[in-house]
């Protein structure tokens, strides 16, 4: 078949053509394809010119397009070179080059022979062809830079042959030249595809150094190899890659200049610590000399002030080998200090302040220009590097005039109370400072949610997102669902004209949903919808592990609103939310459940639990009107909401104090049991929940775990989640995400969005403080911004108990034995001008970490910290243990502080620079 109509398409060109001369050509070569004769297909392209190999392109095609798809290799390889051959432009073969190199890229044999194609071809051809595929070489994923015989590598030696059969010079695109980089370490490089091409070099026995000596194009394509992306990651892996380069750099190939320049400029681009690490290493073992040092001064100088700590701090080794070698001039030094200094990271500071007291102590004529920039320290958060900072100016005030006296004076603002005090007298200047108004913090709130239309496209809009959204905000999937509802209501017929589409493209939807979905499409009966979801005992996710629950109510909430879109569609679901958090205002839930009754309908049991537990409770007395109105309706279901708002719903959470064992749920455990049990114990979870609810909300009357699948498959724990389920009820959360036994908790899980649990309703107690001591001993760097923000919240809406914040630090501190890393969190609160909340804490703290049998590794930042507040606010009074401490005799920096906290508790000092919140 394939051969009858190429012979038709032969004479169609003949006819066209208007003679017979390349018939016979054309003929020949399609013969030869069709029948799989490779070798006969390349010895006719060579003979053939342009009009015979453009007469022969349709037949060709035409074969390729009707080939049967379990042709034989043989045939299917000859056509492709035949049909390759006859393209008459370079454009068409180097695309033609690239399709087959995209279909056969994971068979490194199909390249080489198939170049036999282009014998004939002018040098401008084929040059024009190589450049072309030389530019259409991609660029590997860092990642693969490591493998040998990748298929970039194949196409790259295709271009890199064709220019090679031109004589051409390459122009080549970045994946052209990083495939000419790894093929001198892969030893690949001059490796030849095509017979023809006579020029063989046995790379596999050179070095990757020779590789690139003996390689016309190094000068010209290596220095663009150090600006490829990922090249300096794979110099920080790759050992050998430096050494070689640096092999070139001592015979001369590459210049050790140029290697300095690349990595400087690398350095100076930035990145990711991987990304950069390379050329940290690189720049190392060049080893550059003093000359070549002295050569980039600025460069250091710049790197100093703006690349990474690690590369900051090995510029500054440089300028410390430049100033000891009396190269460095001191008004280059004094402009790279004012950067240096006014950078965040204590040990590059401390390390430059060390550089310029050496550079002070050889010269000390050069304190007029060196000490202005050294008070640009004052300003730096940590106490220690404005003390360092102020000695090393005190030591040398003789040596300046009054012009600089008075810039010194100009920044003592910047210093603690104490110590500007202090510098103040030496330079006889009045302790005054500017103030600064700290921010007022801006007290977060729900926000209002609009409820859905309920037209169908909308409606059906709103599905479709959901079910495509990798994990929905709970808010919207509640919306969706209700306004699935509202046009099911309204017209089911025009819903699942709109429906259908969507959901047919779905390959999963969750249980209950799926249900749901199926329901409003008419295409599931209510005996095949569940009553309910499986029952949680005895199922793989415990009912324990708040994720799990949270499935298992909004299934059996689906599993309820199927039911009842097929047997009695209500017009609205009653727990639809009216705030971002979940929660629904008590007035709009009165609302809907008198249009209910109005309507004849009766609430689905699960959907009033549900929204009984997101009513926000007015005041009492709005609350008796709307009790009086729900029991006006004349339903069970206005009865059952007039007596919730009657006893003001129930009140989640429960404080630790004085009658902690009258409220315990085990008697027996008050004696001879440890007072963590007993506190254990105390957690009751909703009890009122066992009078008028589902089994499925009963579920939440115990004690739940916020970290039961941690680790596993199972849905994360998601915190927005589970506050949408029970939003007013801010005391439970917080109970439900504290340790029963009364230590840190991981909340990893949870931390994020931590500031959302702040705007939750309900009364604030112990518990929710319990949660704030976890965050402030667990955050993390990635977490600190969350924590920090939910402590501020607090803070501002005087919901932060400080006093028992410390006091539960502190004995969670004493029973491990050491102390937790809460200087980090502690730390950033008070940069926000939180001072005092900050001193509550480690005033209740400390006793117990000043009692520990071994003194905390950690202990002096504590110390820091809390003396620097303490000055800040004018705190006084005493802290047990810090006395004992202050009065030993040593140098350390923990016994430093202590006596610098005492000091400042005694006296008193109120601080006159910003205010404290």
């Amino acid at each position: 078949m394939i051969s009858t109509t190429i012979a038709r398409m032969i004479a169609a060109e003949q006819k066209i053509s208007g003679g017979t001369a390349t018939a016979p050509g054309v003929a020949a070569l399609t013969d030869a394809a069709t029948g799989g004769d490779v070798d006969r297909v390349l010895e006719l392209l060579a003979i053939m010119d342009d009009p015979a190999r453009r007469a022969a392109r349709r037949p060709l095609d035409v074969a390729q397009k009707t080939m049967a798809a379990d042709a034989p290799w043989e045939v299917r390889t000859a056509v492709a070179f035949a049909a390759l051959g006859c393209r008459t432009t370079p454009a068409e073969a180097a695309k033609d080059l690239v399709t087959l190199w995209r279909r056969h890229r994971y068979w490194s044999g199909w390249a080489g022979r198939q170049l036999n194609a282009f014998t004939g071809r002018g040098p401008a051809w084929l040059a024009d062809t190589g450049r072309r595929v030389a530019a259409a070489v991609p660029v590997r994923r860092p990642v693969d830079w490591r493998i040998t015989g990748h298929d970039n590598a194949t196409l790259y030696r295709v271009a890199r042959e064709l220019l090679w059969m031109a004589g051409a010079e390459p122009e080549a695109g970045d994946g052209y030249v990083l495939e000419w980089a790894l093929s001198k370490q892969h030893r690949e490089g001059e490796l030849c595809l095509a017979p023809h091409v006579r020029v063989h070099r046995s790379t596999y026995q050179e070095s990757m150094a020779q590789a690139f000596r003996t390689d016309p194009y190094t000068t010209a394509f290596l220095p663009r190899v150090f600006a490829l992306a990922g090249f300096s990651t794979y110099l920080n892996d790759s050992e050998h890659w430096r050494a070689q380069l640096i092999a070139l750099t001592e015979t001369g190939e590459v210049a050790r200049a140029t290697l300095i320049d690349r990595c400087v400029e690398g350095l100076m681009s930035g990145g990711r610590v991987p990304e950069i690490r390379g050329f940290q290493k690189l720049l190392a073992e060049v080893d550059p000399t003093e000359d070549e040092l002295a050569e980039r001064a600025a460069d250091w100088a710049g790197l100093a002030g703006r690349a990474d700590a690690p590369t900051a701090g090995r510029a500054l080794e440089s300028l410390r080998r430049l100033r000891d070698a009396g190269r460095l001039d001191t008004g280059l030094l004094a402009e790279t200090s004012y950067a240096v200094l006014s950078r965040p990271e204590k040990t590059l500071v401390r390390s430059h302040l060390k550089l310029l007291a050496e550079a002070l102590r050889r010269t000390p004529e050069d304190a007029a220009d060196l000490l202005p920039p050294i008070a640009t320290a004052f300003g730096h958060t940590d106490t220690t590097v404005q003390e360092q900072a102020w000695k090393l100016v005190a030591q040398h005030l003789t040596a300046v005039g009054d012009a600089v006296r008075g810039e010194l004076a100009d920044a003592l603002p910047g210093l603690t109370p104490d110590l500007r005090d202090r510098a103040a007298a030496v330079l006889g200047t009045p302790a005054t400072a500017t103030e600064s108004q700290t921010p007022p913090i801006v007290v977060s709130a729900p926000l209002p949610v609009t409820v859905a239309s309920g037209g169908a496209a909308e409606a059906v809009e709103e599905i479709a997102a959901l079910l495509s959204a990798r994990r929905p905000v709970p808010v919207d999937r509640e919306r969706a669902v209700d306004g699935l509802i509202r046009a099911a209501y309204r017209d089911r017929a025009a819903l699942a004209e709109h429906l259908v589409p969507v959901v047919r493209r779905q390959s999963w939807i969750p249980a209950g949903l799926y249900e749901l979905l199926k329901a409003a499409l008419g295409e599931m009966t209510v005996d095949e919808v569940p009553v309910g979801p499986r029952g949680m005992a005895g199922r793989s996710d415990h009912a324990r592990c708040i994720p799990c629950l949270y499935e298992y109510l909004l299934e059996a909430r689906w599993y309820e609103a199927a039911r009842r879109l097929l047997t009695e569609p209500v017009p609205f679901l009653l727990a639809a939310p009216g705030w971002s958090n979940g929660a629904l205002d008590a007035a709009v839930l009165v609302e809907r459940l008198t249009e209910y009754a109005r309507l004849g309908l009766h609430a689905g049991h699960v959907d009033l639990d549900q929204a009984l537990l997101r009513a926000r409770l007015p005041e009492p007395a709005a609350r008796d009107r709307l009790a009086a109105e729900a029991a006006a309706i004349g339903t069970p279901d206005g009865v059952r909401l007039a007596r919730w708002l009657e006893s003001g719903g129930i009140h989640a959470g429960r404080d630790s104090g004085p009658d902690v064992e009258a409220r315990t749920a085990r008697p027996d455990l008050r004696e001879g049991f440890t007072p963590d049990f007993r506190y254990a114990q105390a957690r009751t979870a909703l009890p009122a929940l066992r009078d008028g609810f589902t089994p499925h909300f009963r579920h939440l009357d115990q004690i739940l775990d916020s970290n039961w699948h941690f680790g596993t498959d199972f849905a994360s724990p998601s915190l927005p989640e589970w506050i949408a389920v029970v939003p007013v009820f801010r005391e439970y959360l917080a109970d439900q995400l504290t340790n029963p036994l009364d230590h840190p908790q991981s909340l990893d899980d949870y931390l994020f969005d931590l500031p959302l649990l702040i705007e939750t309703d309900g009364p604030a107690g112990h518990r929710l403080t319990m949660v704030f001591a976890g965050a402030i001993v667990s955050a993390g760097t990635a977490h600190r911004p969350a924590a920090v923000d939910a402590l501020l919240q607090a803070d501002a809406r005087g919901e932060l108990d400080a006093q028992w914040c410390g006091e539960v630090i502190g004995r969670w501190a004493t029973r491990r034995g050491e102390m937790f890393d809460i200087v980090g969190v502690l730390t950033d609160l008070a940069h926000t001008g939180a001072h005092r909340p900050v001193w509550n804490i480690l005033r209740a703290l400390l006793p117990a970490l000043l009692a520990l049998p071994k003194r905390p590794r950690k202990l002096s930042g504590v110390l820091l910290l809390a003396a620097d507040c303490a000055v800040r606010i004018g705190a006084t009074g005493e802290v047990p243990g810090l006395s004992e401490l202050a009065a030993v005799t040593a140098a350390s920096q923990a016994v430093k502080q202590a006596r610098r906290l005492r000091d400042a508790l005694a006296a008193g000092v109120v601080a006159t620079s910003g205010s404290v919140i």
